[in-house]
Formats: C-alpha cells, sequence, structure tokens
C-alpha cells in the first residue's frame, strides 16, 4: 500500500500549455505538436518510473517505520511497563482479594454484595422495567439523553424497595462504627442518603451482529476528536428512541463519577435487576463445565462492571510518569495515548461478576466500566451522597 500511494504522487496527467495550444491551431504546426506531446508522454514515463523507484525505495522504509511503531504501542504495549510493574501484574492482584469483605472498601474503594436484594423488591425493580416502553428503556442510561422513565428520585427509591435501602443504611452503620466513613470522608457533605437512581440496559446482539456493538465504540470522553464521537453516540441514541430498534449500545469506557470538590457527584450502589442469554448455547461452548456449573452458568460470567481498585491507583499514576512522552500532542492526537492507557487499565482492572440480585457500591472516584455486551442485561444504580 504504501509505495503504490508514494508513486502516485506527481504522476498526474500532463498540462497542456498555452504555447502548445496556439501551435496547434495552424495546420502547418499540428506535426511540430504531435511530435513535442510524444516526447512530452515519454518524459511522463520516465517520471512515473522514476516516483515507482523512489516507492520502491521509500515505502518499505516508511511502511517498518509504521508497523514498529503500531507493534510497540498496540501489539505489545507490555514494553511500556518497567520491570517492578511487569513483576507485580503476574500476581494478579484480582485473584487473591475478597472483595466481598467490608475492609474492600477501605483497600479497593468497593465492596461486593452478594445476594442484596430482597425477593419482593426484585420483583419490584423488574415490574418497573416492564413498565418501560421497549424504545425508551433501550437508552436507559444514556446519561445526555435519558428518558425521565429511566430515573426516579430518593423518596420514590426509599418507598419501591425499603428492603434494599435499609439493609444499605445498615451496611452505613457498620462502616461508621469501623471509622471507615469518617476515614474516607463520605459524609462530608451530610449522613449518606440515596438521591436518585436510573436504570441501565445493555441490549445485546447475536453473532455475528454482535460485533457491531462493544467495548471498540465510543461511549464516554473523547477519542480522536473531541465532538464527533459524541455526535455519534447521541444520534444512535436518538435514532433508537424513534424507531424502537436498540442500536444504542449502552456500553460505558473507562471513567469515574467524581470526585467534585463542591459534592456534585455521587457514590454509587450498582444491583443487578436482570440477566438473559440472547444465544445461550453458543455462549456456553466458551465456558468450562466446571463455569456453567456455577450459580448464573454464563450469565454471571458477562455484561458485569470491571473496576480498578483504588490499590492500584498508585500503579497507573506510575505508568503515566514512567510513559511521560504518551502525553505530548503527536501521541494524544494520534489516539496512541488512549490505547497504551487503555491496555494498562486492562491489565489491572478486575471483573467483578454478579448474579441477579447482587450489588457492588463503590466510591465515586472508582474507575469503572462495562465488561461486555455478551448478554442482555438491566441494572439499576442509585446515586448516594
Amino acid at each position: 500500500w504504501c509505495p503504490f500511494v508514494l508513486t502516485q504522487t506527481g504522476s498526474g496527467k500532463r498540462k497542456v500549455s498555452l504555447i502548445d495550444r496556439e501551435a496547434a491551431t495552424s495546420h502547418s504546426a499540428s506535426v511540430a505538436f504531435n511530435a513535442s506531446y510524444s516526447s512530452s508522454n515519454n518524459n511522463n514515463s520516465v517520471a512515473m518510473w522514476t516516483n515507482v523507484v523512489r516507492g520502491i525505495a521509500w515505502g518499505p522504509s516508511l511502511c517498518i517505520l509504521i508497523a514498529a511503531i503500531y507493534y510497540a504501542i498496540v501489539l505489545s504495549p507490555e514494553r511500556l511497563l518497567n520491570k517492578d510493574t511487569k513483576d507485580f501484574l503476574r500476581n494478579d492482584y484480582c485473584t487473591i482479594q475478597d472483595f466481598t469483605a467490608d475492609e474492600s472498601l477501605m483497600t479497593n474503594g468497593f465492596v461486593l454484595f452478594k445476594d442484596f436484594t430482597p425477593k419482593l423488591d426484585l420483583q419490584n425493580l423488574v415490574k418497573r422495567i416492564n413498565n418501560i416502553s421497549y424504545a425508551t428503556r433501550y437508552v436507559c442510561g444514556a446519561s445526555d439523553i435519558q428518558p425521565e422513565e429511566c430515573m426516579d428520585v430518593g423518596e420514590d427509591i426509599e418507598a419501591r424497595y425499603p428492603g434494599m435501602i435499609r439493609k444499605l443504611y445498615n451496611r452505613f452503620d457498620i462502616w461508621r462504627k469501623k471509622g471507615y466513613i469518617s476515614k474516607l470522608k463520605m459524609d462530608e457533605w451530610g449522613e449518606l442518603r440515596v438521591k436518585g437512581s436510573e436504570f441501565i440496559a445493555i441490549t445485546a446482539w447475536r453473532y455475528p451482529f454482535s460485533l457491531l456493538k462493544g467495548s471498540w465504540e465510543y461511549a464516554m470522553g473523547p477519542s480522536l476528536s473531541k465532538g464527533l464521537p459524541r455526535v455519534v453516540s447521541l444520534f444512535k441514541g436518538w435514532f433508537t428512541k424513534k424507531t424502537g430498534v436498540p442500536i444504542y449500545t449502552g456500553y460505558h469506557g473507562w471513567h469515574t463519577d467524581g470526585p467534585d470538590p463542591m459534592g456534585g457527584r455521587y457514590h454509587k450502589l450498582f444491583v443487578m435487576v436482570q440477566k438473559t442469554a440472547v444465544d445461550a448455547n453458543a455462549a456456553s461452548t466458551a465456558e468450562s463445565s466446571k463455569e456453567r456449573d456455577k450459580k448464573g452458568g454464563v450469565l454471571l460470567r458477562h455484561s458485569n462492571l470491571r473496576v480498578i481498585p483504588k490499590a492500584l491507583d498508585a500503579r497507573l499514576f506510575e505508568f503515566i510518569h514512567h510513559n511521560r512522552h504518551l502525553l505530548k500532542p503527536a501521541w494524544r492526537y494520534t489516539g496512541l495515548t488512549s490505547i497504551a492507557m487503555d491496555w494498562f487499565m486492562e491489565q489491572i482492572g478486575c471483573t467483578i461478576e454478579m448474579d441477579v440480585g447482587d450489588a457492588l457500591f463503590f466510591r465515586e472516584n472508582v474507575r469503572h466500566r462495562t465488561q461486555d455486551m455478551v448478554v442482555s442485561r438491566y441494572a439499576m444504580i442509585l446515586d448516594i451522597q
């Protein structure tokens, strides 16, 4: 491809000069004009072959340079790691942690609550979702265009799901007695209370249409352009609302929900409400028999959240410091900075597997993203401040 592009440079059609046109007006000069044109054509042929030779010389060199950069950043980004980080990643932090323990709030910034939602509250959550039209529920969780039907205020939430909210406030009391709340300054603006909520939907598609949805798609923040990706995302949400065709993905990339020095952001409680296999048989073939025997089977392992434990934030800052060149405009505007940063966050991120009824509490400054789009699911996320 590179030599082809290079050989096209400068090889346009010959432009006939004004003198040529004047000479061509007389029949007597036509022979001279034809001879001149033929000679010029020969010169163009020589120039074209000269460009071919240049392309053969420069093309491979340019391709090797591009390939080397692509390999270093995209295919082999571990070259960006220092020795300490490489050694740390080999220990697989996520597998040795008990994220269900209260101590995980202090260490990692989040806690997983198993079987958290009472049965009656879970039934009310499902009933609430079923009362929302499909065209609307498909875009629940789309912050910019989210319909009001997807959201609730604090008083309504406490009335509709009293058992779940009571269990949450009881856990806050336990954390307060242990000193966690004050140490983390979680009640800096007052007693922790649920302020609002929203449903978050993921609508999976069968293969091969599933390839049109996933982590490759822009979701949170700018990538190569600050405006264009957001416009595309907004258009997909608008189209979904108007037509009922769920082209809106529902995927959210790595981001945090704070902190805000004025207290404008929230801690979160992510509640798994419903999961549905789009193609359970096909998906199960990728799972081992042991994994299929777990509660929830293939549903358990997909469409969850990935989070970065606060204990590993220092590793992220270390990675940025070790690769300060990634912050230069030449890297940022070509997208290589995003590729490298996302790759490293994937190395230190943990997938929190959740069954229906499970809940994940995480502080406002915990980095998180959608895991994947393999199974359809509805979740509710509570805003706590």
